[in-house]
């Protein structure tokens, strides 16, 4: 009898463990905020579901998420980053020194490491299109400069929300702008009317980037410029900007920058972006029907 309690008690310690030995790289999913992992040693077909809280994976003394090297206290109850430990007195537990039990020096917990690089969750913007999985560290550096982050629509009132690729159909099928193919390293020449402010779409075939070229007046000229849709900002990958406006008699104006980035480029904002000065007698036809004959050229930064 004494021997199939022992053997009962190994059986329940084998159930509860695969939690702490989830390895570093393995193929895993999220479900309803779950941590998810495959299990080392079992066929990538399928899969093993794990719960947990998920305050295991933040430190409790600044609450930031844990990343390697992760230390315990000696009586195995408390965690802490590597960045708190090496603040706290004597780099030890103050969890357990508040508690009166006076705690003793952090150390290294190799295993808690394995549980941190191996918990990996479904990007935030999966609903927009992005089917990454992500250590849970690196979820916010991800999500940053994610190319699936939704963008704003910039026709002012529409509240339409949605990833660049997705927001380039709406923007040709909802508000019925134009749409350019724009290669890398290749000139593009386009007419665009000068009678009112306006903004063409500009997308590149490459990588699926979407570009804003914008019109905004500038007294009798007008400020040309061109923006790209990201909600990332100026993460990523950049891009070059060459614009050469021709007028009759070989009149020609260029502006060389790189191209700045945005969630939601409406107005053009003249006093926070590069912009081409097209003076109005670089601009042919009738007054009220003038247009701007435009070379555009983007590339991607070295």
């Amino acid at each position: 009898m004494e021997h199939g309690n022992k053997n009962a008690r190994v059986k329940k310690a084998r159930v509860e463990e695969p939690l702490l030995l989830l390895p570093p790289t393995v193929e895993v999913k999220q479900e309803a905020g779950v941590v998810v992992a495959a299990a080392e040693g079992v066929p990538r077909t399928e899969t093993a579901y794990c719960k947990f809280d998920l305050a295991v994976l933040h430190c409790p003394v600044c609450s930031d998420r844990l990343r390697p090297p992760v230390f315990m206290c000696p009586a195995g109850l408390h965690t802490a980053c590597a960045t708190c430990q090496g603040k706290l007195p004597g780099k030890r537990c103050h969890s357990c020194d508040h508690a009166g039990g006076g705690g003793g020096a952090y150390v290294h917990l190799p295993l808690m490491d394995r549980v941190v690089c191996s918990a990996r969750f479904q990007c935030a913007h999966h609903q927009h299109g992005c089917t990454d999985y992500v250590i849970y560290f690196e979820a916010p550096d991800h999500e940053s400069a994610c190319p699936r982050a939704p963008c704003s629509c910039t026709v002012p009132g529409c509240a339409f929300l949605a990833s660049p690729p997705n927001l380039l159909g709406h923007l040709a099928s909802a508000h019925a702008w134009p749409v350019h193919n724009v290669r890398y390293r290749t000139p593009l020449g386009l007419r665009v009317a000068a009678s009112e402010p306006r903004v063409l779409l500009v997308a590149a075939e490459d990588d699926g980037a979407v570009f804003l070229l914008s019109v905004a007046a500038l007294g009798s000229a007008r400020a040309v410029s061109v923006v790209c849709v990201r909600a990332n900002g100026d993460a990523g990958q950049q891009y070059g900007l060459n614009i050469l406006a021709q007028g009759t008699g070989g009149r020609t104006v260029i502006l060389d920058t790189e191209v700045a980035s945005s969630a939601a480029p409406g107005e053009v904002d003249l006093d926070a972006i590069e912009f081409l000065a097209v003076p109005p007698i670089m601009m042919a036809g009738p007054q009220a029907d003038k247009e701007m004959v435009l070379t555009v050229c983007i590339d991607e930064a070295s």
